[in-house]
């Protein structure tokens, strides 16, 4: 019993480290040319090519006026944002309110398969085993649009080495994303 208090501890220190250090600077994508190899896990989601119903289309149209915009940690502005403040941006542009960091993000949201994932859906990432550290907004067709530190918002393939190991999971935060 000791034992599970104990890591119950360390669990509840980690998430705390986790909202504080939430979309971290750090965090580094690639442009997407970076070769697959048989140990890396690829990333294949739910949703491709099928037509988007309309608050799908307003979150991605949404999404999409902010590419090219420079990242920043903490920003969630017209002239630079990091990931979590990219998504609570787009979400408040139709209507939706999220919370701040990545990991309260993922904890308001419904775990959803992968299979089920429909643009829209907010999608997960965890690098180097640090908890939650990136979150970006799943478009259909197997691509994220999401704010990188090394590139500011931009749209990327799931299929990318760098995104695929770091996948962590979907969290759907609307639930008429699944009505036609």
């Amino acid at each position: 019993m000791h034992i599970l208090f104990v890591r119950f501890q360390h669990s509840l220190i980690f998430v705390v480290l986790l909202l504080l250090a939430s979309c971290q600077s750090s965090v580094r994508f690639s442009s997407g040319n970076h070769s697959t190899t048989d140990n890396t896990k690829k990333v294949v989601l739910g949703n491709q090519g099928k037509a988007l119903n309309s608050l799908q289309r307003r979150i991605i149209t949404s999404a999409e006026k902010y590419l090219g915009i420079p990242y920043c940690w903490g920003g969630a502005g017209n002239d630079c944002m990091d990931c979590s403040g990219f998504v609570q941006r787009v979400y408040s542009d139709v209507g939706i309110t999220l919370p701040r960091t990545a990991a309260e993000q993922f904890n308001a949201g419904k775990f959803i398969a992968p299979n089920e994932t429909k643009a829209g859906d907010l999608i997960f990432f965890s690098f180097a085993g640090s908890g939650i550290t990136h979150v970006g907004i799943f478009a259909g067709n197997n691509e994220v649009i999401h704010a990188s530190s090394s590139g500011g918002v931009v749209r990327q393939t799931l299929a990318d080495s760098y995104l695929s190991a770091g996948y962590a999971g979907v969290r759907r935060v609307v639930g008429s994303l699944s009505e036609r």
